[in-house]
């Protein structure tokens, strides 16, 4: 559900780390995505997937997970880099 709230472009680069995970081409996935909220905002997710079981015959069994919201730590980077690139113009 959440794919379908962000960006065709960003849909895309998870699309891409999902299926690297589940054809164990990896183990871990981990993508930072912009979503947009309920209330219209956008906001930022951080998504860390594990695989903890696969089939004998190469099938995904299990995963765990964890999303957590990284919004003002994205918030203070980008006013942080806005800083810098100020500094830079006037130097």
């Amino acid at each position: 559900m959440a794919i379908a709230l962000i960006s065709q472009d960003e849909a895309g680069r998870v699309s891409e780390a999902w299926a690297d995970l589940t054809s164990n081409r990896t183990e871990r996935m981990t993508v930072q995505r912009s979503l947009v909220n309920q209330q219209g905002n956008r906001v930022w997710i951080e998504v860390m997937v594990q695989v903890t079981q696969w089939h004998p015959d190469g099938r995904l069994l299990s995963l765990s997970g964890l999303a957590h919201d990284i919004t003002r730590a994205k918030d203070t980077s980008d006013a942080i880099q806005n800083s810098l690139n100020q500094w830079q113009i006037a130097i």
